[in-house]
Protein backbone atom coordinates (compact mmCIF):
# COMPACT_ATOMS: atom_id res chain seq x y z
CA UNK A 1 0.00 0.00 0.00
CA UNK A 2 2.75 2.40 0.47
CA UNK A 3 3.53 2.17 -3.13
CA UNK A 4 -0.44 2.90 -4.03
CA UNK A 5 -0.85 6.33 -6.36
CA UNK A 6 -3.87 7.54 -5.42
CA UNK A 7 -5.54 10.56 -8.14
CA UNK A 8 -8.29 12.48 -6.16
CA UNK A 9 -9.65 13.69 -9.58
CA UNK A 10 -10.15 9.75 -11.18
CA UNK A 11 -11.22 8.89 -7.51
CA UNK A 12 -14.09 11.84 -7.68
CA UNK A 13 -15.46 10.52 -11.29
CA UNK A 14 -15.30 7.09 -10.12
CA UNK A 15 -17.63 7.91 -6.82
CA UNK A 16 -19.75 10.21 -8.92
CA UNK A 17 -21.64 7.22 -11.05
CA UNK A 18 -21.34 4.82 -7.55
CA UNK A 19 -23.16 4.45 -4.25
CA UNK A 20 -19.75 4.22 -2.55
CA UNK A 21 -18.77 8.21 -0.57
CA UNK A 22 -14.88 7.17 0.06
CA UNK A 23 -12.22 4.83 -1.03
CA UNK A 24 -10.78 2.17 1.70
CA UNK A 25 -7.91 0.18 0.45
CA UNK A 26 -7.12 -3.20 3.09
CA UNK A 27 -4.15 -5.74 2.83
CA UNK A 28 -4.85 -8.59 5.24
CA UNK A 29 -2.16 -10.76 5.90
CA UNK A 30 -0.62 -13.12 8.90
CA UNK A 31 1.83 -12.61 10.60
CA UNK A 32 3.64 -13.43 14.41
CA UNK A 33 2.31 -16.45 15.30
CA UNK A 34 -0.08 -17.09 12.58
CA UNK A 35 -2.46 -13.59 14.06
CA UNK A 36 -4.30 -11.49 11.30
CA UNK A 37 -3.46 -8.14 10.72
CA UNK A 38 -3.94 -6.01 8.16
CA UNK A 39 -2.60 -2.49 6.49
CA UNK A 40 -5.47 0.10 5.13
CA UNK A 41 -5.43 3.46 3.72
CA UNK A 42 -8.34 5.36 3.43
CA UNK A 43 -8.50 8.71 1.16
CA UNK A 44 -11.93 11.05 1.32
CA UNK A 45 -12.50 14.61 0.24
CA UNK A 46 -8.87 15.27 -1.07
CA UNK A 47 -7.34 13.60 1.82
CA UNK A 48 -6.36 10.54 3.74
CA UNK A 49 -7.53 9.70 7.51
CA UNK A 50 -5.18 8.18 9.70
CA UNK A 51 -7.03 6.01 11.57
CA UNK A 52 -10.27 4.85 10.44
CA UNK A 53 -13.01 2.67 13.42
CA UNK A 54 -16.00 2.78 10.80
CA UNK A 55 -14.55 1.54 8.06
CA UNK A 56 -12.23 -0.96 10.17
CA UNK A 57 -15.25 -2.48 11.75
CA UNK A 58 -16.43 -3.05 8.09
CA UNK A 59 -13.21 -4.16 7.04
CA UNK A 60 -13.24 -7.14 10.34
CA UNK A 61 -16.73 -7.97 9.50
CA UNK A 62 -15.47 -9.00 5.63
CA UNK A 63 -12.71 -10.65 6.88
CA UNK A 64 -14.67 -12.94 9.44
CA UNK A 65 -17.22 -13.58 6.47
CA UNK A 66 -14.24 -14.23 3.54
CA UNK A 67 -12.66 -16.72 6.37
CA UNK A 68 -9.51 -14.39 6.37
CA UNK A 69 -10.12 -14.08 10.05
CA UNK A 70 -11.60 -16.48 13.06
CA UNK A 71 -15.32 -15.32 14.30
CA UNK A 72 -14.30 -13.37 17.69
CA UNK A 73 -10.30 -13.44 16.38
CA UNK A 74 -8.71 -9.80 16.93
CA UNK A 75 -6.90 -8.45 14.20
CA UNK A 76 -4.51 -5.33 14.26
CA UNK A 77 -4.94 -3.06 11.22
CA UNK A 78 -2.20 -0.47 11.14
CA UNK A 79 -2.81 2.83 9.27
CA UNK A 80 -2.25 6.87 8.72
CA UNK A 81 2.00 5.27 8.10
CA UNK A 82 2.10 7.32 4.95
CA UNK A 83 1.08 10.18 6.08
CA UNK A 84 3.38 10.44 8.92
CA UNK A 85 0.30 9.40 11.38
CA UNK A 86 0.69 5.88 12.38
CA UNK A 87 -2.12 4.47 13.87
CA UNK A 88 -3.22 0.68 15.64
CA UNK A 89 -6.90 -0.28 15.59
CA UNK A 90 -7.80 -3.71 16.87
CA UNK A 91 -11.07 -4.96 15.51
CA UNK A 92 -13.30 -8.01 15.89
CA UNK A 93 -15.88 -9.66 14.22
CA UNK A 94 -18.42 -12.46 15.66
CA UNK A 95 -20.26 -14.02 12.95
CA UNK A 96 -23.86 -14.62 13.46
CA UNK A 97 -24.93 -18.05 12.81
CA UNK A 98 -28.83 -17.24 12.52
CA UNK A 99 -27.98 -15.54 9.50
CA UNK A 100 -27.36 -17.45 6.33
CA UNK A 101 -26.64 -14.54 3.98
CA UNK A 102 -23.94 -12.90 1.91
CA UNK A 103 -24.51 -9.64 4.37
CA UNK A 104 -23.97 -10.91 8.18
CA UNK A 105 -24.68 -9.59 10.49
CA UNK A 106 -21.79 -8.96 12.95
CA UNK A 107 -20.68 -7.22 16.23
CA UNK A 108 -17.42 -6.01 16.24
CA UNK A 109 -15.42 -4.10 18.58
CA UNK A 110 -12.30 -1.02 17.62
CA UNK A 111 -10.02 0.12 20.00
CA UNK A 112 -6.93 2.15 18.95
CA UNK A 113 -5.92 5.41 18.46
CA UNK A 114 -3.34 7.98 16.50
CA UNK A 115 0.01 8.93 17.37
CA UNK A 116 -1.38 12.66 16.81
CA UNK A 117 -4.46 12.01 19.07
CA UNK A 118 -2.92 10.06 22.25
CA UNK A 119 -5.68 8.45 23.01
CA UNK A 120 -7.79 5.10 23.07
CA UNK A 121 -10.95 4.94 22.22
CA UNK A 122 -13.07 1.67 22.41
CA UNK A 123 -16.57 1.89 20.73
CA UNK A 124 -19.15 -1.19 19.56
CA UNK A 125 -21.90 -1.02 17.13
CA UNK A 126 -24.05 -3.58 15.45
CA UNK A 127 -23.44 -3.16 11.57
CA UNK A 128 -24.35 -5.25 8.34
CA UNK A 129 -21.63 -4.83 5.63
CA UNK A 130 -21.67 -6.37 2.38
Amino acid sequence: LSNLKFDNAQAAEFLKNSEAKFFYFLCPQRREKNRPEARARMFFYGGEDPATGSAAGCAASWMVQHDIANSDEQVLIRQGVEIRRPSEIHVRATRNARRRTCHKRSRWRVRGGSAARNGDYLREWRVTCG
